[in-house]
């Protein structure tokens, strides 16, 4: 890609005569960067740092306040030839200089210049605090003198020893959990209650002051190792605290890494709170499962494994926020500034390729970094704005009224006031000057087709709610005999004259021996006295038939005490355990017939108002289950009463039919997905925020 380099700019006139100079204590380091030698001008009072090519710093680095700007030029011109930077390139460094505050120049005329430009990086400062509301920072004191006290004791850490040492225990660490899956999952989803939260967040606090430190520690142990050592000292001047998402959390300005020449060492910089987080992680790990459940040490070691790893995992590891993993990307792949030079770059493209602006200058750049300053630019942009809305909605759900304020100020600053900037530059940015109509022209396009897949494209929505599986009829089953459990079958489906329950009673087996033994000797008699006494016959006739309605009875309750399925069908047993004693009459537990099990689930009003217009079809699913849905029909919707809410959002009682309620047992919890009619995301979104703000005026 040809990039367009005019010598000369019309403004030139304006500056070739000044004589600035740069400010007394501005240094500069070398850096190599894609095989090429660039310059970092750093301020050490205002933590200020520039970027310069070879050609634009041997320029500003004759700027004493003695030679002219057209007389540095023309030497640059001398010395670089065709490398030397142009007029309008130049005019950009004396900017950048102005701007960071490294450049003083006594002419009044300079003077207006600089209140004009300090007024606008103020506004743009300003703008920016305004784009990071969700992320504010507020700086407290200056914590180089602490630094430089933990640094002799902690700055071996970050050293190849240091590394390998961390390696081996983070190993050990994460080791020591293997054979935890279940203690993991259940101290997870304790963590869950809010009763565990400020325990949580105070580890939390620690945890990131902790990373914040080791940023600082690592930058000046760092700098005082580098050979050649100007920068012996790297000066970190500025602890704080950042708001995250309405949290505070401390933060340190170790901004003057950029000054050290390997892009590793900076890389390790941006990296040392995480690899601190990671260690202090991998470290709770070992105490944690070498700890009981029941001890304090094991609950803060679950929280500081916890707290170590939220954070690390979805903000200072992701490249595409301006934290940590943003930095270590931007040194090791070679791309300083990465994200202001990408969205220069992309604004270049619309200027040049969309609105067809011929003159319009890229961003320096080096060759084959175009793909990837599009790609972020894109990708970085997109992931901010949707982070922010999640964040925003997140917020909403917890406290709403706030999170509508949060939701709506994410809107405006995000969507609205970008979209206000860019009317604006339309309108009178003098680059558009002939070009306005088609730029118009395509920004109205752009939106319009950013717009319609919001506004006016259905998508399939589907909401996934939790039931119960309720039997239509059944019946309680009780112990048709006083005695002791012997057998009890599992909950779940059973088949008919399945056993479900067997009860001993000796007593009846006892008995029921004796009676028999008692038939038995009337047998004999009877027999003896056909033989003997005729007359005697009869009585012992009685005699049988009264022990034979004795043992009919008796050989009834031993029946009973063998309980078994009437029907297929679900059984639920009681609170009745092996072994326990039981007496006639008691309940043993409940059976529900097969075939006439439903589904109930509890629905907030927005879903409940779409299922008369909605497929009556739906999916059900055993929660935890991984074999494949079952479907089933929507059956009735009706208010839910207030016994038989099971949420506060739970307005609706919906009555679902499985088509195959064998596969459901009675007092089971179902995962239920209704497939509702396609709407817009925008009436999606706008339904659930309305419903948010109704539930929040209501409560």
């Amino acid at each position: 890609m040809s990039i367009d380099r005019p010598t000369f700019h019309e403004s030139w006139f304006r500056v070739a005569s000044l004589t600035p100079r740069l400010r007394a204590g501005v240094r500069f380091a070398r850096h190599r960067v894609r095989g090429r030698l660039w310059f970092v001008a750093a301020d050490p009072v205002g933590q200020r740092f520039v970027r310069l090519s070879g050609p634009a710093y041997r320029f500003a680095s004759r700027l004493d306040g003695r030679t002219s700007v057209a007389q540095a030029w023309d030497d640059a011109q001398t010395i670089d030839h065709d490398d030397a930077p142009t007029q309008g390139e130049a005019i950009r460094v004396l900017a950048q200089l102005h701007q960071a505050g490294m450049l003083v120049a006594d002419l009044p005329g300079a003077t207006a210049v600089l209140l004009r430009r300090l007024q606008k990086r103020a506004v743009q400062e300003w703008s920016g605090r305004a784009r990071g509301f969700l992320f504010p920072r507020i700086p407290i004191f200056d914590p180089d003198r602490l630094l430089n006290a933990l640094t002799p004791i902690f700055g071996w850490l970050f050293s190849p020893l240091g590394i390998l040492v961390w390696l081996i225990a983070s190993a050990l660490g994460f080791a020591s959990l293997v054979g935890y899956g279940d203690a993991i999952a259940r101290s997870a989803s304790e963590s869950l209650d809010p009763a565990s939260w400020p325990a949580l967040l105070a580890c939390f606090v620690v945890i990131k002051a902790g990373h914040e430190l080791a940023h600082g520690i690592a930058c000046k142990a760092l700098a005082r190792r580098e050979i050649g050592g100007e920068h012996r000292d790297a000066g970190v001047h500025t602890l704080g605290v950042m708001l995250l998402v309405l949290f505070p959390v401390p933060y340190v300005d170790a901004s003057s890494a950029s000054m050290l020449r390997s892009k590793w060492d900076r890389a390790v910089v941006s990296a040392a709170g995480m690899l601190f987080e990671v260690g202090a992680a991998a470290i709770a790990a070992v105490v944690w499962s070498a700890t009981s459940e029941t001890t304090v040490t094991h609950a803060v070691a679950w929280n500081v494994m916890l707290a170590a790893s939220i954070g690390t995992l979805l903000f200072n590891a992701n490249p595409l926020l301006r934290y940590d993993g943003y930095y270590i990307l931007a040194d090791l792949i070679g791309s300083p500034n990465l994200a202001p030079r990408s969205r220069a770059f992309l604004l270049h493209l619309a200027r040049s390729r969309a609105f067809g602006v011929k003159r319009s200058t890229p961003p320096p750049h080096e060759r084959g970094e175009q793909p990837v300053l599009i790609a972020y630019g894109v990708l970085s942009s997109v992931y901010r704005v949707a982070l922010s809305l999640v964040i925003a909605w997140f917020v909403a759900t917890q406290v709403p009224m706030l999170g509508v304020l949060i939701a709506a100020a994410t809107i405006w600053v995000m969507i609205v006031v970008p979209l206000v900037n860019a009317a604006h530059h339309l309108a009178t940015s003098r680059e558009l000057a002939g070009r306005r109509t088609r730029a118009f022209a395509v920004s109205l396009g752009a939106l319009f087709v950013l717009l319609v897949p919001l506004l006016a494209v259905p998508v399939k929505e589907h909401r996934v709610v939790s039931g119960m599986v309720e039997p239509q009829s059944w019946s309680v089953v009780v112990a048709g005999v006083s005695g002791e459990v012997t057998s009890i079958a599992r909950r779940g489906p059973a088949d008919p004259q399945e056993v479900l329950v067997v009860i001993a009673n000796p007593e009846l087996a006892v008995e029921r021996t004796v009676l028999d033994a008692r038939r038995h000797e009337a047998e004999a008699r009877r027999r003896i006295a056909v033989a003997t006494d005729a007359a005697l016959v009869s009585v012992f006739d009685e005699r049988l038939a009264t022990l034979d309605a004795q043992l009919q009875r008796l050989d009834e309750r031993l029946h009973r005490s063998r309980i078994n399925a009437p029907s297929p069908g679900t059984w639920q047993p009681g609170t009745s355990a092996l072994g326990a004693f039981v007496r006639q009459g008691d309940a043993l537990g409940v059976f529900s017939n097969a075939g006439d099990s439903i589904v109930r689930i509890g629905v907030d009003q927005d879903v409940a108002s779409l299922l008369s217009d909605a497929t009556a079809r739906v999916e059900l699913l055993p929660h935890g289950s991984h074999r494949a849905p079952t479907t089933g029909t929507v059956r009735s919707t009706a208010p839910a009463s207030e016994r038989a809410r099971t949420s506060e959002t739970a307005e609706f009682d919906v009555i679902v039919t499985p088509d195959n309620t064998a596969a459901f047992i009675a007092g089971q919890r179902v995962d239920v997905r209704f497939e509702l009619p396609a709407r817009s995301l925008a009436q999606q979104w706008g339904a659930r925020l309305q419903r948010l703000v109704q539930r929040e005026f209501e409560s």
